[in-house]
């Protein structure tokens, strides 16, 4: 599987720039960490264990951090990694259904319009989409036939984000869009839906 060396540099200045506010936070006085009703935690790491592509179901994990957390925390970056099977049943021409396997690495922005800093926020925003894996077609009057498949794209993903407490985090998301790139066996193809979704649970820190 091949991650971008661009996405491998943004989530490790991410992790960096995380590591470096909670050292400086450190020197700050309780009081002045809670000038909201909830901390001001700047990031989230969840787990989906429900979730969805176009592809099939599977799980994901995701990284979350907010850019302005010292405000409202309006804008942060997302970076999810999904990996999703296909489990439906396919029995033409006397073959089984290859369970098609894709994983997916994504970089994007959310916008909460009210600030991220309550116990039930809404978000949107843009993210690019990277996937690997595989694509089982079965062409009319010949065997199936399975291709390794890459694809690239952007989708707009809507999000209901629920703080329960100050560190439990759950979520739900729901993303469309296309792909700029679709090949199969390093061949391109025509444009394709990209779907994403699924349930979080997740920590603030």
């Amino acid at each position: 599987m091949r991650l971008t060396p661009f996405l491998v540099a943004v989530f490790s200045l991410l992790v960096t720039r995380t590591s470096f506010g909670q050292d400086t936070d450190n020197d700050n006085p309780p009081a002045q960490k809670a000038s909201s009703p909830m901390l001001k935690l700047k990031a989230v790491v969840s787990f989906s264990p429900m979730q969805f592509s176009e592809n099939g179901v599977g799980i994901a994990f995701s990284f979350e951090t907010v850019f302005d957390k010292d405000k409202d925390g309006i804008v942060a970056i997302y970076i999810p990694v999904i990996t999703t099977v296909n489990v439906s049943g396919n029995f033409e021409n006397g073959s089984p259904h290859q369970r098609d396997g894709m994983v997916y690495y994504g970089l994007g922005l959310k916008f909460y319009p009210t600030g991220c800093y309550g116990r039930v926020k809404y978000a949107l925003g843009p993210t690019l989409v990277q996937g690997m894996g595989t694509q089982t077609d079965y062409p009319a009057y010949s065997y199936y036939h399975t291709y390794s498949k890459f694809i690239f794209g952007i989708l707009v993903s809507n999000s209901l984000n629920i703080n329960a407490t100050d560190h439990v985090y759950l979520g739900l998301d729901l993303g469309l869009g296309y792909t700029f790139i679709n090949a199969w066996d390093q061949k391109l193809r025509g444009m394709a839906a990209i779907t994403q979704g699924g349930f979080k649970i997740g920590y603030r820190f």
